[in-house]
């Protein structure tokens, strides 16, 4: 009886990580719809999006399973993505809206810094290169 025990603790950690998942995801869909930037800059925010991802859900599973990656695993937490974006996203996306609307200048100064610095990486590339070829 106790392994069952362990298996249902385990299953409701790993329920939670799926939530807590889907709802980080919804906050990161919320910040990318505030900013508009090219499609390189999109990509390195995905990937930082899936490293941070990965930073909180890897212990979650080491905490709730001890890294077994069994099916029971992924069962629970795709049910806990499931249960987030069928329940819980409509609720929490308003809310990530109205964050970012407090914190709004937060985005376009970021967005505004990155593409001015951009233009400093630029010019000194151009001024190198036409540097070099003299």
């Amino acid at each position: 009886m106790e392994l069952v025990r362990i298996q249902l603790s385990a299953f409701v950690v790993l329920l939670f990580t799926g939530m807590v998942w889907g709802g980080f995801f919804d906050l990161y869909r919320v910040f990318r719809s505030r900013i508009r930037v090219n499609p390189t800059v999109n990509f390195i925010g995905d990937l930082v999006f899936w490293f941070l991802t990965a930073l909180l859900v890897i212990p979650l599973i080491f905490w709730g399973s001890w890294l077994e990656l069994r099916l029971y695993v992924w069962i629970a937490i795709s049910t806990g993505l499931l249960l987030y974006f069928v329940f819980l996203s409509r609720i929490f996306i308003p809310i990530f809206k109205v964050l970012w609307q407090i914190v709004g200048w937060l985005p376009g100064v970021l967005a505004n810094f990155f593409w001015r610095l951009g233009l400093i990486v630029r010019r000194v590339h151009n001024f190198w290169r036409r540097k070099s070829d003299k």
